[in-house]
């Protein structure tokens, strides 16, 4: 695999568990999940301390943490959460890397979408310029479900 592999496959790993989150599911087992799917879909195994997907959600989103200290927690999703996903997959040494944040979101009216809309690019816009430094950059995207 190419490393334009590793990508296409954390893609498509991000596109796969967004389709299928939903209130009531525990991060171990959206975890286990994208996990699943990145070994049966060329992953060899997972380069960052052998966790191929950490996952956060709620108030979980704001904390960083060491990949040697990472527990995946048992807390369930609810309705109207954010949930982020930080793959870590790799075949025969080429390592893969991409991290998504997911809203998960039952929004009724344009206006609601829109305002979650704003609130979202302006923190994860305030979020990189908070932790960007030096020759470091980051690239943050985040999905917005709405059911």
């Amino acid at each position: 695999m190419t490393i334009k592999d590793m990508q296409n496959l954390n893609r498509d790993t991000i596109k796969y568990i967004s389709s299928i989150i939903k209130a009531g599911m525990t991060l171990c087992e959206i975890r286990n999940l994208c996990e699943k799917y990145l070994l049966s879909h060329g992953a060899d195994s997972f380069w960052y301390w052998d966790v191929g997907a950490f996952v956060f959600c709620g108030k979980e989103t704001a904390i960083s943490v060491s990949g040697r200290e990472y527990k995946t927690s048992d807390i369930k999703i609810e309705e109207n959460d954010i949930i982020t996903i930080d793959l870590s997959p790799q075949n025969n040494n080429i390592w893969g890397d991409y991290a998504r944040t997911i809203i998960r979101a039952s929004l009724k009216t344009p206006f609601e979408k829109k305002q979650l809309c704003t609130t979202s690019i302006s923190s994860t816009s305030l979020g990189v310029r908070k932790h960007a430094f030096g020759r470091f950059s980051y690239s943050c995207h985040t999905y917005l479900l709405f059911l």
